[in-house]
Parts: C-alpha cells; sequence; structure tokens
C-alpha cells in the first residue's frame, strides 16, 4: 500500500494529513480511515473525498500525481469546490478502477489529458467552473461507461470531436460557456442515450445537423444559444421540436438561424429576432 505521506506533503494542511506517518489504510480494510476523507476497501485506498464544503479552509496547492500509486484501488477522487491550481496530472491515467473524478469550482488550468481516455471505468467527471483550456481529446470517446460530463465555463477551444458519438452511455453533457469552434458533429447523433446537451455561449457555426432528431432519441433539452450557427431549421427539428408530448425542448435564441422552429409558437426572420422557445 503506497503511502500518502508525499500527497500530505504536495497538498495543504486543511485535509490534515501533514503530521500524519502512519499508512492510510494500514490497519483499515474497509470504511474511513483516520485519514481524512480517505476510505479504504480490502486495505487500500479507494476513495479521496473532500468536498469543499466539508472542511473548515479550502485546499489550495496543485493536485498530486502521487495518487496514481494507487492505480489498482482509487475508485473515486472528489476534489470540487476548493481552490486548487496547477494541471490536471497526466499520470492519473494510471488509475484504472478509477470511476468518479469530481474536479469542479477550483482554479485549474491547462489541457484536458488524453491519458483518462485509458479509464474506462469512468462514469462521471465535472471539472466545471475552472480556467482549462486546449481541446476536447478525442481520445475521451473510448469512456464508454460515461454517464455525465461536465466542462462548462473554462476556456476550452476546438471543435468538437466526432469520437464522442461513442459514448453510447451518456446522460448528460454540459460544454456550455467555453470557446469551442467549428460545426455541430453529424455523427452525434449516434448519442442515442443523452438526455441533456448545452452547447451555448460558444463559436460554434454552421447549420444544425438534419440528423439528430432521428439519433438523439432520449434528448429532452439541447441547448445551442449565444453561438454563431446560421441556416433554415432543417424539416426533422421542426417536427421533433414540435412535438408537444415527446420532444426536447430547443433553445436557439441569439443566432441566425432563420424559419420557424415550432408552430406559431418560435419564429426567426431575416432581421435576426432572438429566438427562444418558452
Amino acid at each position: 500500500n503506497a503511502s500518502l505521506t508525499l500527497l500530505a506533503r504536495q497538498t495543504v494542511p486543511g485535509a490534515s494529513w501533514a503530521s500524519r506517518t502512519d499508512e492510510p489504510c494500514g490497519n483499515y480494510y474497509s470504511g474511513w480511515s483516520p485519514w481524512n476523507g480517505v476510505s479504504c476497501s480490502c486495505g487500500s485506498v479507494a476513495a479521496v473525498n473532500l468536498f469543499g464544503g466539508d472542511l473548515p479552509e479550502k485546499l489550495a496547492g496543485t493536485l498530486p500525481g502521487v495518487l496514481s500509486c494507487f492505480e489498482s484501488s482509487l475508485g473515486q477522487i472528489y476534489l470540487q469546490g476548493h481552490q486548487l491550481s496547477g494541471t490536471i496530472p497526466g499520470s492519473w491515467g494510471q488509475l484504472t478502477k478509477l470511476s468518479e473524478l469530481l474536479l469542479a469550482g477550483n482554479r485549474l488550468t491547462g489541457s484536458l489529458p488524453d491519458s483518462l481516455g485509458q479509464l474506462t471505468h469512468l462514469s462521471r467527471i465535472l471539472m466545471y467552473s475552472n480556467q482549462l483550456n486546449g481541446t476536447l481529446p478525442s481520445s475521451w470517446g473510448k469512456l464508454a461507461q460515461l454517464d455525465e460530463l461536465e466542462l462548462h465555463d473554462n476556456q476550452l477551444s476546438g471543435q468538437l470531436p466526432d469520437s464522442w458519438a461513442q459514448l453510447s452511455n451518456l446522460y448528460t453533457l454540459y460544454l456550455g460557456v467555453n470557446r469551442l469552434n467549428g460545426t455541430l458533429p453529424d455523427r452525434w447523433s449516434q448519442l442515442k442515450s443523452v438526455d441533456t446537451l448545452y452547447l451555448n455561449d460558444n463559436r460554434l457555426v454552421g447549420s444544425l445537423p438534419a440528423g439528430w432528431p432521428q439519433g438523439m432519441t432520449s434528448l429532452t433539452l439541447v441547448n445551442v444559444a449565444n453561438n454563431q450557427l446560421s441556416g433554415s431549421f432543417p424539416a426533422a427539428w421542426y417536427n421533433w421540436a414540435g412535438d408537444d408530448l415527446y420532444g426536447p425542448d430547443v433553445e436557439v435564441y441569439n443566432t441566425s438561424l432563420s424559419g420557424c422552429l415550432r408552430p406559431a409558437k418560435v419564429c426567426n426572420g431575416a432581421n435576426g429576432i432572438n429566438l427562444h422557445d418558452s
């Protein structure tokens, strides 16, 4: 069992680890360790759970790459709501048992590690409200168990990866309030499990993919507002959004799209009137 002593010296005293010299799970086969926020399973570290609201002070400093020492046991990392800075360690791609990675609400910078695409057990990634930049990794399209991906309110750029069409279990995808550009991928029509899709407040261009309504059969809300989208509404979108019982809510205001989306409800003329389905 790798020691967290090094980790204690890399992070802040808010976790109350700095004075400890014992192994976090050395004498604890399962359950909570005396190390604050550490839980054990089979004598190994299974989770690091340090929500910002649960501590008397916010954690600062950088994310410790040494957590990769727990590659065969660590299943959850909960470090949201702190003042953590620096980059996300690429070595965390060795955490083959990791299922949940929650880093939202910090001051993290740098790019999203390609190496996380190897973590086939990942079901939740929450990294919103940071200062992350760079592009969306194509390798993350391999995360077959991913259910929830929230990356909104960052500085991410580049195009929406075609490979993410392989995320067959994805239920929630939040990518709003970034600097993403390019067009909406036709292949994303394969995202049959997506319920909620936020792409608002980016720099996306082009038209609405005609194939999305036929493929995204689980969608209840899609938000592409505040982008540079143009063209007319495809007939498939007219019928899709016009189904008051089963159709999704479609948010497309502050775009250059034209035509009607729902009969007598939502029309956008050549004068560029804001368009909103209320």
